[in-house]
C-alpha cells in the first residue's frame, strides 16, 4: 500500500474528539451527581461542628449519597436535642444553686455576729441539704445517660420493683402521718436496668408522699395487659394547673406555691422518671384527680404478646 493510500492522522481527529468530549461530559456527570453532594455534605458536617446547630442536609435523592445526608440530618437533630437539653439543665442548675450560695453567704455572717447562732446554723444545714440534693439528683441524671451497656440490662420481674420501692418508702409516709396502699397484682417481666426503674418508681411515689394530706392515703394502683405493666400514683394534695401537667416533668418546672419542691428536694425527681421511662421505651404522663395527682407509668413487657 502506497504512502498515498495511509489513512491520515486527521482523519481520526474527529473521533478523537469525539472520545475526549464523551470523556469529559461523563467526568462532569460524575462530579455533578456524586462528588458535589459529598461535598456539600462535608461542608454541612464542617458547619455542624463550627456550632451551627441547626445546619441539615437537603436532599431527595434514595440512593446511598441520599442516605447519608438523611443519617446526618438524624444524627445532628438527635445532638441538636441532647445539647440544647444539656445548656437548659445547667442553666437551671446554677439558678437553682444560686439562690442557697448566697443564702449560706448570708446565714455565715449571721453566725458570727448574732447572739442565737442556733437559727443561723439551722438555715446553713437546710441549705446545705438542698444542695447536696439537688447534686445527688444530677448524679442520677447523668447515670440515666450514661451508655445502658454499662448499666445493665436484665429481665426484672416489675412485682419486684414495687414491692422494694413501697417497703422503702412506708418509712417517709409513715412519717407524714400517711400510707401507702398498693392494689393489683403485676405477673410479668420486663427488660432494663433495675436500679433506674427502681428509680423512676421510687422518685414518683415520693413526690406523692411529699404533698400528701396528713392522715391520708397515696393509692398505688398496679395491672398490666398483653403489653405493657401499669403502675399508677395517686395521692390526695392539691395538684397542679392543667397548663402546666404536661410540664412538670421538665427540669426545675416551677409550679405553684401549693406544689413547689418543698422538703429540700431539688425538683429533679420527675424528670429523671422521665428520663428512665424513655430509656426503656416506656411512658409517663400526669392528671388531676381532684383532688391530688394521678401519675401513670407504662413499661413494656418482655416477650409481650401482641393481640392478632
Amino acid at each position: 500500500m502506497g504512502l498515498e493510500n495511509r489513512p491520515q492522522i486527521w482523519t481520526f481527529l474527529p473521533y478523537y474528539f469525539l472520545v475526549i468530549g464523551a470523556t469529559g461530559a461523563l467526568c462532569w456527570l460524575a462530579s455533578a451527581g456524586v462528588v458535589s453532594p459529598i461535598r456539600k455534605i462535608a461542608a454541612s458536617i464542617a458547619q455542624f461542628g463550627q456550632g451551627d446547630l441547626s445546619v441539615r442536609v437537603k436532599t431527595r435523592r434514595q440512593d446511598e449519597i441520599g442516605q447519608l445526608g438523611r443519617s446526618f440530618n438524624q444524627m445532628a437533630e438527635r445532638l441538636e436535642r441532647l445539647i440544647v437539653s444539656e445548656r437548659r439543665l445547667l442553666g437551671d442548675i446554677s439558678h437553682e444553686l444560686r439562690s442557697p450560695l448566697a443564702r449560706l453567704k448570708f446565714a455565715i455572717k449571721l453566725a458570727r455576729t448574732s447572739t442565737d447562732p442556733k437559727t443561723a446554723l439551722d438555715r446553713i444545714e437546710s441549705d446545705i441539704d438542698r444542695i447536696t440534693s439537688l447534686v445527688a439528683d444530677i448524679v442520677e441524671i447523668t447515670f440515666i445517660e450514661d451508655d445502658p451497656a454499662v448499666q445493665g440490662t436484665t429481665v426484672v420481674r416489675a412485682a419486684d420493683i414495687i414491692n422494694e420501692v413501697v417497703r422503702d418508702c412506708a418509712v417517709e409516709a409513715e412519717v407524714r402521718s400517711c400510707r401507702v396502699a398498693v392494689k393489683g397484682q403485676l405477673t410479668g417481666e420486663v427488660l432494663g436496668s433495675h436500679e433506674l426503674l427502681r428509680r423512676a418508681v421510687e422518685n414518683v411515689l415520693r413526690n406523692g408522699i411529699r404533698y400528701a394530706p396528713d392522715h391520708s392515703t397515696i393509692d398505688v394502683s398496679i395491672g398490666e395487659d398483653s403489653r405493657s405493666a401499669h403502675i399508677t400514683v395517686r395521692d390526695y394534695g392539691p395538684g397542679v394547673p392543667e397548663d402546666a401537667l404536661a410540664r412538670i416533668f421538665e427540669p426545675f418546672f416551677p409550679v405553684e406555691e401549693a406544689r413547689d419542691a418543698t422538703g429540700g428536694r431539688s425538683g429533679l425527681g420527675l424528670s429523671i422518671a422521665k428520663r428512665a421511662m424513655q430509656m426503656h421505651h416506656g411512658s409517663i404522663c400526669a392528671e388531676n384527680a381532684s383532688p391530688g395527682l394521678r401519675v401513670k407509668i407504662a413499661i413494656p413487657l418482655f416477650n409481650a404478646t401482641v393481640p392478632n
